[in-house]
């Protein structure tokens, strides 16, 4: 049994008179043979103490400790658990809400998260907040809602509707009622949503702040102050401006810009650069090679194909995205003025000696002396190498059939199939190749080319197959052979003593080698252990207390009849002072059983689990005393040992459910009989004035009092208000939630007047021009001001924005914009700080266009031209350039733009065509890019000779081109060049330029 206490035995016994006992030490450790549990070996010693867990938490029983040298099954080193039949009962446990002492510290459900709930005594589903107690599960008539403020009337809660706004009761608990304007917006409180707020009511706009402004349950519908987005479907931060929608703010899968051309492509957008792909992908309205902006890096690179034979010369290329007239994709001409000549031209007669293919050699060759011409071998580069060379495995045509290493080369190898792709091939199946071919190896000794488990290289298994392929199968020397035991009494565990390695077990032989007794098959590690002095389950211990007939017996300390259940001993035979009943719940006492009878005096009498219970012979009377206050409810009394908790003695509480009223309470403003006398608020002599409130006269019924006229009571006089702040009592527009109007009144009573109101600047206008000076602010607009302090001087209505030089005004197309004019004609401009008298177009392409350079050239050229030489060039008048002056040059100027920003440059000139013009082309450039050209033909009598050479036969008329552009600039200077093709002297072909206009915007 496990009951015996742990001696501590030295190497002396007792010593008996006259003798001394000796006590047998083998390994010298000080522990006698008697108590030592391996007396051959010093490291150990002494049994230890285990203890049953019969409830598998890893703590045992106390009551259970016997020493045994080695921990028996369900045994464990502690012996501290105060409940081994409950899993969820052991020291250091977290105590939860189960009626269990789960952390053994002797007291149930201590510490544990509780839940706080109060009492409903209206049954309403919501408790009194004054009357609380803290449980595992909720009492009867307790609820875990609270906020109740009458616990005496079910029609008030916090879940209670206020739908009659001319009822003063507080149903719902929020301290409102529902015809109260808290906010004095004109809507009662059940009537709006936001009784704090005078913004928000029935009555108001919607705007996108968040908030129910009209009280219709959604928030920020159909607001007034919406922005317009725009639908971005793919994503790249631009919309679509078709599809728009008015939102409080930008949305996913909306843009705030509108400028997307393609919302079904993110690739496509302002954002994007143009590539070549068929698609206007910067969304400029221009695509692939029509856009100046193209991404040449996605252009290709054309060929100038003269000859027409489909391969361009290498060394004169374009870039673009489709294929230009004349051009090719293939280079690698080596003449392209002579179809015949291109890298797919053949040459088939040995005996010529031009280069057609552009290879650089030709067909008649025999570079390396064979005897066979190149264009009668495959490689005239190897003397091996020809019709009547040997094939060999070297990667080459080496016979110049045509085909490369094939298996009747001289060196070809043989092959086995290798179906299993183990590296081992098949005998029966091979083939010839110089290479090895896909599903061969060079290895011929795989035994079963079916599976790749099975070649001389695997490890002989048991599995009924040669896996080695050494002749033999399932070995006794097999990797998983398995070793089998003697089984001679048949009960299917077998003798360790006696054993074979096999790949099959051989008969009357088994896999187990734990029998203890093969002569018995009722003696084995499957057998059950019993009471019968055999160890019959194998584990070398005989009759242990696990044994299946064992009993189960508890000490009886107390000898009243009764066991503890807590001091377990299990045995085949009845322990000294042991019982089999279990039901003592105090071993120590025996008035303490399940026999006795409860009294008040803090035990569990009768072990019934409960202790002190109402029914205890001497329990007193206590009275509910649900608001704490000391006074109890005569009407709600309980019998217990000790006062319930929120019990008292006294019953003299006239209402126990507010702990401010009782008979020692004084009265106070608040509706109630605070002091149990019979009399409520000012209707009580004793009432404490000091909680009365102060009321303010309303004489405007505003809802704002004069702070001047007071007077104090429980409740309202007629005609009076709580809020004493109104600064004018006789109007009732005037009051602090008045709003501030532009009147000249303090309407809000903040001490100012017509402050915080919107407002704007504007500029006195003494001149009456329609510009002003000087600033003033207000919330209106003063007589005689302007929105503008454009006038440089405001005593003078003739002098204004661009009309004087004391008055520039930055650009034309600024005054434009502003406003300040529309009209075609000529004014001041600041031009990089001086003023400057200029022209501006306020009518072509929408106008504002500054000019900031001109030339007719009538009293000479610009000095800024590369050629200056002018001619007088009959009704044209006098031009740039002229007959015998000028031919195959350019012209051009670097013109200022005096620091004006800008984003675009338009240029106006007339381009003059003199003479023989046959095809030549006549360009102008803005910034290196061609603005105008065109391929001039002056044979056509439909010019005249108007300043040229007049030759009196074809081809001498002369033209003129007008030429008007604009080009995307903002640059601060603007270079301007005017040119041609012209491939002749000047005496034949000549040009010039007139009339010369740079504007810019």
């Amino acid at each position: 049994m496990r009951l015996l206490p742990l001696l501590a035995l030295s190497l002396f016994a007792c010593r008996e008179t006259g003798e001394t006992k000796y006590v047998t030490d083998r390994d010298e450790d000080g522990i006698g043979e008697d108590d030592d549990c391996d007396d051959e070996d010093a490291s150990v010693g002494s049994p230890a103490t285990y203890y049953a867990d019969y409830d598998h938490d890893g703590h045992g029983d106390a009551a259970t400790g016997d020493a045994y040298c080695e921990r028996p099954a369900g045994y464990v080193e502690t012996g501290d658990d105060c409940d081994d039949a409950e899993a969820a009962v052991y020291p250091g446990n977290t105590e939860v809400c189960d009626g269990l002492d789960n952390d053994c510290d002797g007291t149930v459900d201590n510490g544990a998260e509780s839940t706080l709930y109060y009492a409903d005594a209206d049954g309403d589903g919501y408790g009194d907040d004054a009357v609380t107690t803290y449980a595992c599960e909720p009492e009867a008539g307790y609820v875990e809602l609270g906020g109740d403020c009458n616990d005496a009337d079910a029609a008030y809660n916090p879940g209670a509707l206020e739908e009659d706004c001319e009822d003063p009761e507080d149903y719902n608990c929020d301290g409102s009622v529902g015809y109260d304007d808290a906010d004095a917006d004109g809507f009662a409180a059940c009537a709006e949503c936001n009784d704090g707020d005078a913004t928000i009511n029935p009555g108001a706009s919607e705007s996108c702040n968040g908030l129910d402004d009209d009280c219709d349950g959604t928030v920020d519908e159909d607001a007034v102050d919406t922005t317009t987005y725009y639908a971005d479907n793919d994503a790249d931060g631009h919309g679509d401006p078709s599809s728009t929608a008015e939102l409080c703010g930008l949305e996913e899968g909306y843009s705030a810009t509108g400028d997307d051309c393609d919302d079904t492509r993110a690739d496509v957008s302002p954002s994007a650069t143009e590539a070549c792909n068929g698609y206007d992908d910067d969304c400029d309205g221009l695509v692939d090679d029509a856009d100046d902006s193209l991404d040449s890096s996605t252009a290709s690179t054309w060929y100038a194909d003269g000859d027409a034979d489909g391969y361009g010369d290498s060394g004169a290329t374009s870039l673009a995205c489709e294929q230009p007239a004349g051009y090719s994709s293939l280079d690698g001409d080596c003449d392209d003025g002579d179809a015949a000549y291109n890298p797919a031209a053949s040459e088939t007669d040995c005996a010529d000696p031009n280069d057609y293919n552009c290879d650089g050699s030709v067909g008649y060759d025999d570079a390396d002396g064979d005897g066979y011409a190149a264009c009668e071998e495959c490689d005239d580069g190897d003397a091996a190498t020809n019709p009547a060379g040997t094939e060999s495995c070297d990667g080459a045509d080496n016979d110049c059939d045509g085909e490369v290493d094939e298996s009747s080369a001289v060196d070809a190898s043989t092959w086995y199939a290798d179906a299993d792709a183990d590296g081992y091939g098949d005998a029966a199946t091979s083939t010839v190749a110089c290479d090895e071919p896909s599903g061969f190896t060079g290895d011929s000794t795989d035994c079963d080319d079916t599976s790749s488990a099975v070649s001389p290289a695997a490890t002989e298994l048991c599995n009924g197959i040669d896996d080695d392929c050494d002749g033999s199968t399932d070995e006794d020397s097999a990797a998983d052979a398995s070793t089998w035991y003697a089984d001679g009494d048949g009960d299917g565990y077998g003798d360790a003593s006696s054993s074979t390695v096999a790949c099959d077990a051989p008969a009357g032989s088994v896999a187990d080698g734990t029998d203890c007794d093969d002569t018995s098959s009722d003696v084995s590690p499957a057998a059950t252990e019993l009471c019968n002095g055999i160890d019959d389950d194998c584990d070398g211990v005989d009759d242990e207390d696990e044994s299946i007939d064992a009993l189960t017996w508890y000490a009886d300390a107390d000898g009243d009849g009764y066991g503890d259940a807590a001091s377990v001993a299990i045995d085949c035979d009845q322990p000294g002072g042991h019982v089999a009943d279990d039901t003592d719940c105090d071993d120590t006492s025996a008035d303490v059983s399940p026999a006795a009878t409860e009294l008040c005096n803090g035990i569990d009498d009768d072990c019934d689990g409960s202790t002190d219970e109402d029914s205890a012979a001497d329990a007193s009377t206590w009275y509910a005393d649900g608001d704490g206050d000391g006074y109890g409810d005569a009407a709600d009394s309980s019998v217990a040992c000790d006062a319930p908790a929120g019990s008292v003695a006294n019953a003299t509480d006239c209402d126990d459910t507010d702990e401010d009223i009782n008979p020692a309470a004084t009265e106070v403003c608040d509706d109630l009989d605070n002091d149990c006398d019979g009399d409520i608020d000012d209707d009580d002599s004793s009432l404490d004035t000091s909680t009365a409130t102060t009321w303010y006269a309303d004489a405007d019924s505003d809802g704002y009092g004069d702070p001047g006229s007071t007077t104090r009571a429980c409740d309202m006089p007629a005609v009076h208000s709580a809020n004493g702040d109104d600064c004018n009592d006789g109007l009732s527009w005037i009051n602090p939630a008045a709003a501030e109007a532009c009147d000249g009144y303090d309407n809000d009573c903040d001490g100012t007047i017509d402050d915080g109101l919107a407002t704007s600047t504007w500029y006195e206008d003494n001149d009456g021009d329609g510009y002003g000076d000087v600033a003033v602010t207000d919330c209106a607009q003063p007589s005689g001001t302007v929105d503008n302090d454009w006038d440089c001087n405001d005593a003078s209505a003739s002098v204004y924005p661009g009309s004087a030089s004391t008055c520039p005004w930055t650009s034309c197309l600024d005054l434009l914009d502003d406003g300040i004019a529309s009209a075609d004609g000529d004014y001041w401009i600041d031009f990089d700080g001086t003023a400057t008298e200029t022209e501006c177009d306020m009518t072509t392409d929408g106008g504002g266009w500054t000019l900031i350079f001109s030339d007719d050239f009538d009293s000479g050229a610009d000095s800024g031209w590369s050629t200056t030489t002018t001619t007088s060039c009959g009704a044209w008048g006098t031009i740039l350039g002229g007959y015998g002056v000028l031919a195959g040059t350019t012209v051009d100027i670097d013109a200022d733009t005096y620091d004006i920003a800008h984003t675009e440059a338009w240029l106006e000139l007339e381009y003059v065509a003199l003479d023989s013009w046959d095809g030549e082309t006549a360009y102008v450039r803005l910034d290196g890019t061609t603005v105008w050209s065109q391929a001039q033909n002056n044979h056509s009598t439909s010019y005249s000779e108007v300043c040229g050479w007049d030759r009196g036969y074809y081809g001498s008329y002369d033209s003129l081109w007008p030429v008007s552009e604009t080009l995307a600039q903002s640059d601060d200077s603007i270079n301007v060049l005017a040119g041609s093709t012209l491939d002749q002297g000047a005496s034949d072909e000549s040009f010039g330029i007139d009339d010369v206009y740079v504007w810019i915007r």
